[in-house]
Formats: C-alpha cells, sequence, structure tokens
C-alpha cells in the first residue's frame, strides 16, 4: 500500500508539472497574440500617417500586415489548442489528486483498523486477571 502512495504521488507531482507546463504555454501564447496585435495597430498607424515617403512603402506595409494577420491567426488557432490541453491536463490533476485522496484515506482506515486490532488483542490477552 505505501508503495501505491508513492506512486500515486509521483503521478500527482507529475500531473501538476504538466499542468503548469501548459499553463505557460497558454500564457506565453496569449503574450504572442498581444504582441502580434500591437504589431499589426503598428502598420496600420503607419499606413495612415501622412508623409512624403507614404507611397513607397504602402506595398510593403500591407504585405506585412498580411503577414502579422497570417501569423495571429495561427497563434489563435495555437491558443485554443494549448487551452484545450490545459483543460485536459486539469482533469487528469484533478482525477489524480481524488484518487490519491482515496488513496490516502483507505491507508488511514485501515492503519485505524490495525490500532483497533492491536487494542482488542490488549484488552483480550491482559483482561483474564480482572475477570472473578
Amino acid at each position: 500500500m505505501a508503495d501505491r502512495l508513492r506512486q500515486i504521488r509521483r503521478m500527482i507531482a507529475v500531473q501538476e508539472e504538466l499542468f503548469r507546463i501548459a499553463e505557460r504555454k497558454v500564457a506565453d501564447l496569449e503574450a504572442r497574440r498581444i504582441a502580434n496585435a500591437e504589431a499589426q495597430g503598428e502598420v496600420l498607424r503607419a499606413l495612415g500617417a501622412e508623409n512624403a515617403l507614404h507611397g513607397l512603402f504602402l506595398e510593403q506595409a500591407s504585405r506585412r500586415l498580411a503577414a502579422l494577420s497570417r501569423e495571429g491567426d495561427r497563434i489563435v488557432r495555437e491558443t485554443d489548442e494549448a487551452r484545450a490541453a490545459l483543460l485536459g491536463e486539469g482533469r487528469r490533476l484533478k482525477q489524480a489528486r481524488r484518487f490519491g485522496t482515496a488513496l490516502e484515506d483507505e491507508e488511514r482506515r485501515r492503519q485505524e483498523a490495525r490500532e483497533l486490532e492491536d487494542v482488542i488483542d490488549r484488552i483480550a490477552g491482559g483482561g483474564s486477571a480482572s475477570l472473578p
């Protein structure tokens, strides 16, 4: 039983680490999405600005904006996938914790039963002197 408890605790630790990794991935993707949106905003502001060289860089700016848009779409898809993975890791972690709690409860009940048997054995073994 102690081996099973040690194994489940190790499994819980692994699941917690996988969950943290999934959380970091979602956070990183979210930061990339924000940076991408800011870059798109900068290109749009540059396109809207009035300056003498505006026409020279129009094609390049529109290509950059299209590339940023494609990258943004890819990041959104990756973020959705990472969030789904995060939910899955969360479910697995919760399940492992429930299993660990059930196993610890079972071990505690067995220990209490052994202690009760020891008390009963001591009372039954040493109690004959006080009987009439």
